[in-house]
């Protein structure tokens, strides 16, 4: 029936009182409610079904006008428990009579604090009963609340909540007409950083999804590293559940969130791909030297020590050795395009680009080309090894400026430190070998510089060279770049050091070495690039020697720091040949002769003390350093350079992708 034809209706009376569950205490003020029965409208929509509503008087008595019908009359007050009565009759022939009684709300009071006791003010507080909320208040300014609970006793969760904590809540007992205390502490909230990844241990772009008891707290995309970071968790266990479009989905874990701290968990998200080929061994009449020409018919052989590498770009994904019967198989591997490396240390290196990797298994033939020819050979890897080096010059470019920024990171004078230091070394050797051991020899200090020049450098690379592949670990085995860029990076680093302190020495000593600039030492010093470049050539070879040794054998570096040290003094640094086998008719004991005759007969062979008598007739003329000529000087250093060189780079090439599995 409408509103507007019940207002045609004759009017009826309801009246009654309301009083307590003793029937004899008034409730003054108790709001009592005519409400229309409507199907269409849900019954707790009180405004909504309202026709009339009136307050009881002092004594709890009320009355009130409606027209004729069947109402449902309802009875409320905010420190009581509402009752209601349905379907009541109003008819103006009789007075319908409706009394109430109500019980008087359940109440839950308390203090609200931090974990260190301080009262939280404006924290909402909640009573739920069956996971629905029932009533709410928030906490005054000292942390107090006081909450009504409209409901007959029995069970209800108590929640705390506020921005910038962990929520908080609890299982309390109602009981109607006795007060129950409650106090809670709100810890801070935790957080969960979850990475998704691949068997081969590359981030997976994904969906997480965030449990608790069964019910999802959270469902959030991760960013293209595979992570995402779930803030403002309540302390507890989580179940995690992940999967990715083209992978199998990962398997649930379970973490445990502690107030104030931050969890981390990974998901392990199979690729459902495989990638299977064979290596084959090429005729070797054929003159193709990529892996997709095909060999000559019916001439294959076995590939012994083969390691085949999968790349994606210039990232290693999954390395290999090669079967006996030259297969190779990738398995759990992701939608995409895959390039395939074959090293061989007898056929060197073949690539299989541009290899699509979907649903359906992918069979590869990676063919490489056997050169009998030892010259041919070594040709062909040196240009493709340096033709690969200056194809990654911006790696090495930025390794060179990484090792500059690291050396001298968070220090006040930076690169002056490269400068500094080689300066008081001269000061301190100047000041023990001239004032104190009383040393004869004419401008010490900058005799002490021609020689601290050459071997700062040489002692610095070597030293640092020894590391050049361990501090680099990470990209050596998950990235693919050619390997020989690492130790060359550290000499290109050092380099930059060597010129710093080549121009400190220039300005500083110009206004003393006029004297000593001749018509001849002008000459010599047109030679000091050719000599800068033979010692750059020297410390290329061994750097690449002992960054492989040291990787595979981490005693090496600490033998090469006794050989710098004894080195040291056995190099013609803080002494003179003149003076020293000058002495040698007027030893005075056997074993001292022996210790001259041996030092002056190595000395030629020493490739330091060749450099430093170079750098000491470059820079003074010839009125210094008169044991060698300049050009037999040059002989000896750029024999030892290239044989450091050879040495160096063919056993580094051999056992470059040994490291991977090493290191």
């Amino acid at each position: 029936m409408s509103l507007s034809r019940q207002q045609d209706l004759p009017e009826g009376v309801a009246e009654g009182r309301v009083t307590r569950s003793d029937g004899k205490t008034p409730v003054p003020g108790a709001l009592v409610r005519v409400l229309r029965i409507d199907e269409a409208v849900a019954p707790e929509d009180f405004p909504a079904r309202e026709i009339a509503h009136v307050y009881a008087d002092e004594e709890g008595n009320y009355s009130i006008a409606v027209p004729e019908g069947t109402y449902d009359l309802r009875a409320s007050n905010f420190d009581y428990i509402a009752q209601a009565v349905l379907s009541v009759q109003i008819s103006p022939e009789k007075r319908a009579r409706v009394d109430f009684r109500l019980e008087p709300s359940a109440v839950v009071f308390g203090k609200v604090t931090d974990a260190a006791g301080a009262p939280l003010a404006g924290v909402h507080m909640q009573a739920l009963v069956g996971g629905r909320p029932v009533a709410g208040v928030r906490s005054d300014e000292k942390g107090e609340y006081n909450l009504r609970v409209n409901l007959p006793s029995g069970p209800a969760e108590l929640r705390a909540r506020q921005r910038g904590f962990a929520q908080n809540s609890r299982q309390v007992n109602l009981e109607v007409g006795r007060p129950l205390k409650s106090d809670l502490a709100l810890e801070p909230p935790g957080s969960l950083e979850i990475s998704l990844k691949s068997e081969l241990g590359r981030p997976v772009a994904g969906e997480i999804a965030l449990l608790q008891q069964g019910k999802e707290v959270a469902r959030r995309t991760t960013n293209p590293r595979g992570r995402r970071i779930f803030s403002c968790l309540d302390p507890g266990k989580y179940e995690i559940t992940a999967h990715s479009t083209g992978r199998s989905a990962g398997k649930a874990r379970v973490v445990t969130v502690r107030a104030g701290e931050r969890s981390a968990a990974t998901i392990v998200l199979g690729g459902n791909c495989e990638l299977r080929g064979k290596v084959r061994i090429a005729a070797p009449s054929s003159d193709a030297i990529d892996g997709t020409s095909p060999p000559a018919k019916g001439v294959y052989g076995k590939v012994s020590g083969a390691q085949v590498v999968l790349c994606e770009g210039i990232r290693v994904v999954a390395q290999e050795s090669v079967g006996r019967d030259g297969s190779f198989c990738f398995a759990g591997l992701f939608p995409g395009v895959y390039d395939v490396v074959v090293e061989d240390p007898a056929y060197g290196v073949s690539v299989r680009p541009d290899i699509q990797v979907g649903p359906e298994p992918q069979e590869v033939e990676v063919n490489i080309n056997p050169e009998t020819s030892p010259s041919r050979w070594a040709r062909t890897g040196v240009a493709q090894e340096l033709r690969e080096v200056w194809r990654y010059r911006d790696l090495v470019r930025h390794l060179v400026g990484q090792q500059l920024r690291m050396r001298y990171k968070e220090s006040v004078l930076g690169l002056f430190w490269s400068m500094l230091t080689p300066l008081m070394q001269i000061v301190i050797y100047t000041v023990v070998f001239k004032f104190i051991l009383k040393s004869g020899v004419p401008n010490y200090s900058i005799v002490l510089f021609c020689a601290l020049l050459p071997w700062n450098f040489f002692s610095q690379t070597v030293g640092d060279s020894c590391f050049s592949l361990l501090s680099q670990r990470t990209i050596v085995a998950k990235v693919r770049f050619p390997r020989l860029a690492l130790p060359l990076s550290t000499v290109l680093a050092n380099t930059v050091h060597f010129f710093l302190m080549l121009a400190v020495f220039l300005v500083v000593t110009s206004p003393i070495l006029k004297p000593f600039i001749t018509q001849n030492s002008t000459l010599a010093l047109s030679a000091l690039p050719l000599l800068i470049i033979l010692q750059i050539i020297h410390l290329v070879g061994l750097s690449a020697l002992l960054s492989w040794l040291n990787a595979l054998y981490q005693d090496v570096a600490y033998v090469v720091g006794i050989v710098l040290q004894f080195g040291f003094f056995l190099t013609p640094i803080i002494w003179q040949p003149e003076g020293l086998f000058g002495r040698l008719g007027t030893a005075a004991s056997p074993f001292e002769r022996i210790a001259l005759r041996t030092i002056e007969i190595t000395l030629p062979l020493n490739p330091l003390a060749s450099l430093v008598t170079s750098y000491r007739r470059i820079f003074m003329g010839s009125q210094e350093c008169r044991l060698l000529p300049l050009p037999h000087d040059l002989l000896v250093i750029a024999a030892h350079a290239a044989i450091a060189l050879l040495v160096g780079y063919f056993t580094f090439r051999h056992v470059q992708w040994k490291l991977v599995e090493e290191i």
